[in-house]
């Protein structure tokens, strides 16, 4: 039950820093208002699924967009977690 707990913790806090992170420091006007409603850690911490909502996009196909705009950006995000 512990490890589930740890898990969630992990999970809630990387949800919060991503969304200062997509708000703050990733400036592509192409992305919009990025919305991350969820997280999911792997139980070893040694990935995650992230879970964006895209506000303002008028079409399925500009969210798509954008999110393949922030998967790019992927790794810029990942190094803000490394480098902690």
């Amino acid at each position: 039950m512990s490890e589930y707990d740890r898990t969630q913790r992990i999970s809630d806090a990387l949800q919060r820093e991503l969304a200062v992170l997509i708000r703050e420091r990733i400036r592509d006007p192409r992305i919009g208002l990025g919305k991350v409603t969820g997280a999911d850690v792997s139980r070893y911490l040694s990935s995650a699924k992230v879970f964006v909502t895209f506000v303002g996009h008028d079409s399925e196909e500009d969210s798509t967009h954008a999110a393949r705009l922030l998967k790019r950006a992927s790794g810029f995000l990942c190094s803000h977690f490394v480098s902690r």
